[in-house]
């Protein structure tokens, strides 16, 4: 082996050796930032963990006040159930009072039509009349 050749695979040899430390930090960091960020999500999950134990006697709580509203809201539709009926039944006869009405405005109505002429005949018959056709009925009649 010749120097030159031996300081080639020197050469080759730091190169090759600088690219694997370089391949080894890169993948040393990526270790150290994986390693941190589980760190964090188990310090979160510590944090969300305390936070659920906190709020449980709460959720407990709004649970039973949830299981009370159900039952008062079961409760009340009953009651609106029975109102509903006794507004439909008023309503149906609500509903037949006025289609009796109706029947007896159209009833009026066909009355009024038919005694409308005769009204307006008697007010031109009236506006016809003289003093003289008064008296002389009423001298007939006393």
């Amino acid at each position: 082996m010749t120097p030159t050749s031996y300081l080639e695979l020197l050469r080759t040899f730091k190169g090759l050796l600088d690219k694997k430390r370089f391949e080894l930090i890169k993948l040393k960091e990526r270790y150290v930032i994986g390693i941190e960020k589980l760190e964090l999500s188990e310090k979160q999950i510590a944090l969300m963990k305390v936070e659920l134990t906190d709020l449980q006697p709460q959720m407990i709580k709004t649970r039973g006040e949830t299981e009370d509203l159900i039952v008062i809201i079961e409760r009340e539709a009953g009651e609106v159930d029975a109102i509903k009926q006794v507004v439909e039944i008023d309503n149906e006869k609500a509903n037949i009072a006025t289609m009796e009405a109706q029947s007896i405005k159209n009833e009026c109505e066909d009355q009024l039509e038919e005694a409308m002429p005769a009204l307006n005949e008697a007010v031109n018959s009236l506006k016809t009349l003289k003093p003289q056709d008064i008296s002389c009925i009423c001298l007939y009649f006393f």
